[in-house]
């Protein structure tokens, strides 16, 4: 074998035992950041943290569809229609589905229908003349009482779309009715 014939061969073995060993890269100059591939992977972020993975959050905690860590009962309540979104019970404590706060009862469908806008006892409910507001215009529902709207008397639902719309000017049972 002639010499620049072997000179050849370990050149070409050099260069794949390089590129093999991953010296085919220049080393990072000074006053660069890593290449974020080869950073370590964060991990342990803590519940309502962004996280691509489960292995991104806690122990006890999962990556949800909204990409943040939540507890499993979180996750199973937000996946829940009647849950969630009808009811604001988005949030996962304690083994039940509860509100965390009023902006997740004031997202349901329940504070729509019934004035139930506030989160209280882990439960959303009407606590306010405010949660009242739309169903009394509406339906004549303006006083509250024990957490709901209701139509209290005539003159609840005298102002009303209800009455004015309807002649639903009544009030019996906690509702604005007909004659």
């Amino acid at each position: 074998m002639s010499q620049g014939k072997l000179t050849k061969i370990l050149l070409f073995a050099a260069v794949a035992l390089g590129v093999a060993s991953g010296c085919d890269k220049p080393p990072p100059s000074k006053g660069t950041s890593p290449d974020p591939s080869t950073a370590p992977r964060k991990v342990g972020a803590r519940e309502g943290a962004a996280c691509n993975t489960g292995e991104d959050c806690d122990k006890g905690l999962a990556c949800a569809p909204d990409k943040t860590c939540q507890t499993p009962k979180t996750i199973d309540c937000r996946s829940r229609e009647d849950v969630c979104v009808e009811d604001g019970r988005c949030v996962g404590r304690d083994n039940k589905c509860v509100p965390a706060s009023d902006a997740d009862c004031k997202k349901s469908k329940r504070c729509e229908t019934d004035g139930r806008c506030t989160a209280k006892d882990d439960k959303c409910v009407a606590a306010s003349d405010a949660d009242c507001k739309v169903l009394c215009e509406k339906f004549g529902r303006c006083t509250l009482a024990d957490g709901n709207c209701i139509a209290a008397s005539a003159a609840d639902c005298k102002d009303s779309e209800a009455c004015k719309q309807a002649k639903r000017c009544r009030a019996v049972a906690g509702r604005c009715i007909g004659r």
